[in-house]
C-alpha cells in the first residue's frame, strides 16, 4: 500500500507538471462550491490546484466533509472544479440526479429557499434545478436548450453550480486519487 501510494502521488505530481498546471499550497473555500459549504463536519481541501483549460483559468480541487458521528459516520469525497467565467450569472445549481445513486441523499441543492425550476423536455428528469426565487426569468435565459442538451448528453455525472462569474462542476470523487482517476 505504501509503495502504490508512492507511485500514485508521483503520477499526481508528473500529470501537473505534463499540464503545466500548479499546486495551490493554501487553497481557500472559494475553489469549492457554495452549496457544499457549511455541509458536515471536518471539511478539508486536499490536492488543490490551477492551471488553464483551453484559455480558461480553473482551480480544482478535492473536497470532503463529515456527516453523523460514531459508527453513523460517513466521509462525502468530492472533487470540485472552478471555472473563471467572463460573464456573470445569478446563482443556478443543477443536481444531477445520477450522482447521488450511491449516496442515499441529494446532494444539492443547497439554497435556502430555493425555487425548483421545471424545464421543458426531459431535462428535469436528469437534473433537478434550484435557483434563488425571483431569478427564474433571468436563469432560463442561461439554461438553453443546447446547454442543457449538452449536460445531458455528457459522459460524466456531475453536479453544476453556477455563481457570478464562477461556474463548478461537481463530481463523487474518491478518498484518495487512484491509478484509474
Amino acid at each position: 500500500a505504501w509503495q502504490q501510494s508512492k507511485l500514485i502521488k508521483a503520477a499526481y505530481w508528473q500529470f501537473l507538471a505534463d499540464n503545466q498546471w500548479s499546486t495551490i499550497a493554501e487553497p481557500s473555500n472559494d475553489i469549492v462550491a457554495t452549496s457544499m459549504l457549511g455541509i458536515g463536519h471536518s471539511q478539508k481541501i486536499i490536492d488543490a490546484f490551477s492551471g488553464s483549460y483551453h484559455g480558461m483559468s480553473f482551480r480544482a480541487a478535492r473536497y470532503e466533509y463529515v456527516t453523523g458521528s460514531g459508527r453513523s459516520q460517513t466521509t462525502h469525497n468530492f472533487v470540485d472544479l472552478r471555472f473563471d467565467l467572463k460573464q456573470t450569472f445569478p446563482l443556478i445549481v443543477l443536481d444531477n440526479k445520477d450522482s447521488d445513486y450511491f449516496t442515499f441523499i441529494d446532494d444539492l441543492p443547497r439554497i435556502p429557499d430555493s425555487q425548483q425550476l421545471q424545464l421543458e423536455g426531459d431535462f428535469n428528469d436528469k437534473y433537478k434545478g434550484s435557483v434563488v426565487p425571483g431569478t427564474e426569468q433571468e436563469v432560463l435565459q442561461v439554461l438553453t436548450p443546447d446547454f442543457m442538451e449538452e449536460l445531458m448528453n455528457g459522459a460524466l455525472k456531475v453536479d453544476v453550480e453556477l455563481e457570478a462569474n464562477q461556474l463548478y462542476l461537481i463530481k463523487h470523487g474518491p478518498a484518495r486519487w487512484q491509478a484509474a482517476d
